[in-house]
C-alpha cells in the first residue's frame, strides 16, 4: 500500500480467548497488514501461535508472551523487536494498535495514506478530554522522527505492568500525549473530539468510541469491540446498532455473529412490547406474572384504557404501581373507542419499544416461542418482520399506511 518514500512498521497488541483467532480479528490483522511493509503481532499470552495465514510470512513477526502490561507491554515489546530487526531504522512511520476493534468498515488503506500524505507527526483516529485531551491509544501513527526521539524510546522502554486499566490509561495513554507534547510534537485525530457531539443533547461526547453509528456515519473505519458488550460503552443502543452494522455491512456482521460470546446480551438488548387489548384487564396480573418469569430485561405490556372509565385506571394504577415504575407495564388513556384503529396507533405510538407483538392465547400458552423469535431476531437485527409465533413487527413499520393495515389483521386474527 505504502508508497515507495513511505516505510510503515506495525506493532499490534492482541489477545486470542480461547488460544484462537476469531474471524473478527483476523479480518483486521489482514487490513493493517494489506497497508504494512512490516507487522509485529504481540500477544499478551503464552502458548499461542501465530495465525496460520501468516506463518510463512517474511514480513510478520509473531510473538506470544505474557507481561500483564495491557497494550502499552505489546507496543514495548513489539518496539524493541522492530529496532533488533532493523526494520524501525528503516521505517518512515510507525503504527501501534490493538485488536480490540471490528473492521474495517471503509477503505483502511485510504485513511493511512491520508494521514501519512498529510505529515502531521502523531495521528489517532480518536482523541478524549477526559483528564486532559489525549490521543487513544488503540491507534496511533507515528512518523519515525517522533518514535526515535530518545525520550519517546524511553517511554516505550520503561513501560511496567500496572494494577489497573486505569492506572495503564493514567500512567501511559495520558502519559504518551503529555510527553509528545512537551517535545513540541502535534497530533491530529480521524475523528476531533471538539467535532463530535451527542444527538440526544448536542453536548460533546465525552468519548466517541462510546457512539459507534455517530462514528460510522463519519466514516470512521473501525468501531470498538466494548460497544457490542457493554451497555454503558454504547450510547447509541446496542440494538440499533446490531441492525447498522448487520444492515449496511452484512459480511462484517456475520463474522461478529459466528465469533462472539454476547450474542445472548444482544438478545437482551431488544425492546418488545405486548399489546393488549382492554378486554384483558382482568388478567393482567396473569399477563403481568408471565412476563416476569420470562426473564427478557426489555419486555413490557402495553393496555389502553378510555378517558372514561376511571375507576378502572384508578385501580389498576393502584394495584400495578410498581410493575409501571418498573417499566413492565404501559397504561395508554384514548378518548376514542378503545377498539379503533386511531386507539390501536395511539397504542403503537406511545409503547415506546422497538418491536410489538399481539396478546394472544397461543402467544401465553407458549412460553419459549417468544424466545425463539427474539434469539432469530438478534441474529438477522436488520429485518423488519420477524415471522412466526408470535409475529414481530419493527414499531416503526408501523406507521405505513399498509403496514398498519397488515398488522390489523394480525390484532384482529389473535384475539385472545
Amino acid at each position: 500500500m505504502t508508497e515507495p518514500h513511505h516505510r510503515l512498521v506495525t506493532v499490534m497488541a492482541g489477545y486470542a480467548h480461547g488460544g484462537e483467532w476469531s474471524p473478527v480479528t483476523l479480518r483486521w490483522i489482514r487490513a493493517v497488514r494489506s497497508v504494512s511493509d512490516f507487522l509485529i503481532l504481540v500477544a499478551d499470552q503464552d502458548d499461542l501461535s501465530a495465525p496460520a495465514e501468516f506463518a510463512n510470512d517474511e514480513c510478520t513477526f509473531f510473538l506470544a508472551r505474557r507481561h500483564r502490561a495491557y497494550d502499552f507491554g505489546s507496543y514495548r515489546l513489539g518496539l524493541a523487536e522492530a529496532d533488533s530487526r532493523g526494520w524501525l531504522a528503516s521505517a518512515s512511520h510507525v503504527l501501534l494498535c490493538n485488536d480490540s476493534v471490528i473492521g474495517p468498515f471503509f477503505d483502511f488503506g485510504a485513511v493511512v495514506l491520508k494521514m501519512i500524505d498529510l505529515a502531521t507527526p502523531v495521528w489517532g483516529l480518536t482523541e478524549s478530554y477526559l483528564y486532559s485531551p489525549h490521543l487513544q491509544s488503540y491507534f496511533l501513527l507515528i512518523q519515525s522522527e517522533v518514535i526515535l526521539n530518545p525520550a519517546v524510546r524511553d517511554f516505550f522502554a520503561s513501560v511496567v505492568p500496572q494494577s489497573s486499566r486505569h492506572d495503564v490509561i493514567q500512567a501511559y495513554e495520558l502519559g504518551f500525549s503529555r510527553l509528545i507534547k512537551s517535545l513540541g510534537f502535534s497530533w491530529k485525530a480521524l475523528l476531533p473530539a471538539a467535532e463530535m457531539f451527542d444527538p440526544r443533547n448536542g453536548e460533546m461526547m465525552g468519548n466517541s468510541t462510546a457512539y459507534p453509528i455517530c462514528s460510522l456515519l463519519e466514516k470512521m473505519p473501525v468501531i470498538k469491540t466494548r460497544a457490542f458488550k457493554e451497555d454503558e460503552a454504547n450510547q447509541d443502543g446496542l440494538a440499533r446498532t446490531c441492525a447498522v452494522v448487520a444492515r449496511e455491512f452484512p459480511e462484517v456482521w456475520e463474522q461478529m455473529w459466528q465469533a462472539s460470546p454476547h450474542r445472548r446480551l444482544w438478545q437482551e438488548s431488544i425492546s418488545v412490547a405486548i399489546l393488549l387489548r382492554s378486554c384483558e384487564y382482568d388478567v393482567l396480573a396473569e399477563r403481568i406474572g408471565w412476563v416476569k418469569q420470562h426473564h427478557h430485561p426489555k419486555l413490557r405490556c402495553c393496555i389502553t384504557v378510555h378517558t372514561t372509565e376511571t375507576k378502572k385506571r384508578a385501580q389498576m394504577l393502584k394495584e400495578f404501581k410498581k410493575d409501571i415504575e418498573d417499566g413492565l407495564l404501559s397504561v395508554q388513556v384514548c378518548e376514542c373507542s378503545v377498539m379503533s384503529d386511531q386507539a390501536l396507533l395511539q397504542l403503537v405510538a406511545c409503547a415506546d419499544v422497538d418491536w410489538i407483538t399481539v396478546s394472544s392465547n397461543n402467544l401465553w400458552r407458549d412460553f419459549a416461542s417468544l424466545q425463539l423469535q427474539l434469539r432469530r431476531l438478534a441474529e438477522q437485527p436488520d429485518v423488519d418482520i420477524v415471522d412466526g409465533m408470535p409475529r414481530l413487527w419493527r414499531r416503526e413499520l408501523l406507521f405505513d399506511f399498509e403496514r398498519f393495515t397488515e398488522f390489523k389483521v394480525d390484532w384482529s386474527a389473535c384475539m385472545p
